[in-house]
Protein backbone atom coordinates (compact mmCIF):
# COMPACT_ATOMS: atom_id res chain seq x y z
CA UNK A 1 0.00 0.00 0.00
CA UNK A 2 1.40 3.69 -0.71
CA UNK A 3 -0.01 6.86 0.60
CA UNK A 4 0.46 9.77 -2.26
CA UNK A 5 0.54 13.11 -1.10
CA UNK A 6 -0.16 16.29 -3.50
CA UNK A 7 2.95 17.54 -1.48
CA UNK A 8 4.46 18.52 1.58
CA UNK A 9 3.09 21.69 1.30
CA UNK A 10 -0.60 20.79 1.36
CA UNK A 11 -0.82 16.97 2.60
CA UNK A 12 -0.34 16.65 6.02
CA UNK A 13 -0.42 13.24 8.15
CA UNK A 14 -1.07 14.36 12.17
CA UNK A 15 0.65 11.81 13.98
CA UNK A 16 3.18 8.76 13.52
CA UNK A 17 2.89 6.97 10.29
CA UNK A 18 3.90 3.22 10.81
CA UNK A 19 4.44 0.80 8.07
CA UNK A 20 3.23 -2.47 9.42
CA UNK A 21 3.56 -4.64 5.76
CA UNK A 22 5.88 -5.41 3.15
CA UNK A 23 6.09 -3.05 0.31
CA UNK A 24 4.71 0.02 1.37
CA UNK A 25 5.31 3.36 0.79
CA UNK A 26 4.83 7.24 1.53
CA UNK A 27 5.40 9.80 -1.18
CA UNK A 28 4.66 13.72 -1.06
CA UNK A 29 3.14 14.47 2.60
CA UNK A 30 4.50 15.81 5.94
CA UNK A 31 4.73 13.60 8.71
CA UNK A 32 3.92 15.55 12.11
CA UNK A 33 5.76 12.55 14.29
CA UNK A 34 7.74 9.83 13.34
CA UNK A 35 8.00 7.30 10.67
CA UNK A 36 8.27 3.98 11.86
CA UNK A 37 9.62 1.24 9.53
CA UNK A 38 8.86 -2.27 10.62
CA UNK A 39 8.98 -4.53 7.70
CA UNK A 40 10.65 -4.98 4.11
CA UNK A 41 10.76 -2.61 1.24
CA UNK A 42 9.22 0.64 2.53
CA UNK A 43 9.67 3.77 0.76
CA UNK A 44 9.65 7.44 1.82
CA UNK A 45 9.99 10.00 -0.97
CA UNK A 46 10.04 13.93 -1.23
CA UNK A 47 8.38 14.51 2.13
CA UNK A 48 8.86 16.03 5.32
CA UNK A 49 9.12 13.99 8.60
CA UNK A 50 9.07 16.40 11.89
CA UNK A 51 10.15 13.67 14.17
CA UNK A 52 11.93 10.74 13.86
CA UNK A 53 13.19 8.01 10.91
CA UNK A 54 13.06 4.59 12.02
CA UNK A 55 14.26 2.03 9.94
CA UNK A 56 14.41 -1.29 11.26
CA UNK A 57 13.16 -3.11 8.14
CA UNK A 58 15.12 -4.46 5.26
CA UNK A 59 15.48 -2.49 2.18
CA UNK A 60 13.95 0.51 2.83
CA UNK A 61 14.75 3.76 0.51
CA UNK A 62 14.60 7.59 1.28
CA UNK A 63 14.88 10.01 -0.78
CA UNK A 64 14.77 13.50 -1.43
CA UNK A 65 13.12 14.20 2.04
CA UNK A 66 13.79 16.91 4.69
CA UNK A 67 13.82 15.16 8.53
CA UNK A 68 13.84 17.46 11.54
CA UNK A 69 14.68 14.85 14.08
CA UNK A 70 17.31 11.74 13.27
CA UNK A 71 17.08 9.05 11.04
CA UNK A 72 17.56 5.79 12.71
CA UNK A 73 18.55 2.57 11.20
CA UNK A 74 18.70 -1.05 12.30
CA UNK A 75 17.82 -2.29 9.40
CA UNK A 76 19.98 -3.94 6.07
CA UNK A 77 20.70 -2.40 3.00
CA UNK A 78 19.14 0.85 3.16
CA UNK A 79 19.39 3.43 0.55
CA UNK A 80 19.66 7.32 1.79
CA UNK A 81 19.37 9.35 -1.29
CA UNK A 82 18.90 13.33 -1.39
CA UNK A 83 18.24 14.34 2.00
CA UNK A 84 18.40 16.98 4.74
CA UNK A 85 18.55 15.75 8.12
CA UNK A 86 18.62 18.33 11.09
CA UNK A 87 19.27 15.71 13.79
CA UNK A 88 22.00 12.81 13.02
CA UNK A 89 22.20 9.62 10.98
CA UNK A 90 22.05 6.76 13.39
CA UNK A 91 23.20 3.41 11.58
CA UNK A 92 23.37 -0.16 13.22
CA UNK A 93 21.90 -2.10 10.38
CA UNK A 94 24.38 -3.06 7.29
CA UNK A 95 25.01 -2.03 3.83
CA UNK A 96 23.78 1.13 4.30
CA UNK A 97 24.28 3.47 0.72
CA UNK A 98 23.96 7.63 0.73
CA UNK A 99 24.36 9.90 -1.83
CA UNK A 100 24.25 13.68 -1.44
CA UNK A 101 22.74 13.72 1.75
CA UNK A 102 22.90 17.12 3.60
CA UNK A 103 22.93 18.30 7.29
CA UNK A 104 20.72 21.86 7.52
CA UNK A 105 19.96 24.16 10.07
CA UNK A 106 15.83 25.18 10.10
CA UNK A 107 17.09 29.17 10.62
CA UNK A 108 13.95 30.48 10.48
CA UNK A 109 12.31 27.71 12.22
CA UNK A 110 9.68 27.44 9.16
CA UNK A 111 10.16 23.53 9.40
CA UNK A 112 10.82 23.47 5.90
CA UNK A 113 14.54 23.73 4.13
CA UNK A 114 15.28 26.32 2.43
CA UNK A 115 18.22 27.60 0.25
CA UNK A 116 20.57 28.74 2.13
CA UNK A 117 20.17 26.50 5.13
CA UNK A 118 22.23 23.32 3.93
CA UNK A 119 25.49 22.32 5.95
CA UNK A 120 27.51 19.71 5.57
CA UNK A 121 27.52 16.60 3.27
CA UNK A 122 26.72 13.24 5.60
CA UNK A 123 28.10 10.01 5.38
CA UNK A 124 27.04 6.96 6.37
CA UNK A 125 28.48 3.55 7.47
CA UNK A 126 26.95 0.42 8.45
Amino acid sequence: SYIFGQGADVSVIAGNVEINKNNAGVRGVRIKGNYIVEFNNATLVLGVVEGNVIIRGNNAVIAETVVLGNIEISGNNTVLVGNYVKGNIEITGKNTRCDNNRAFVDANDDKLYQPGEEGTVLTCGG
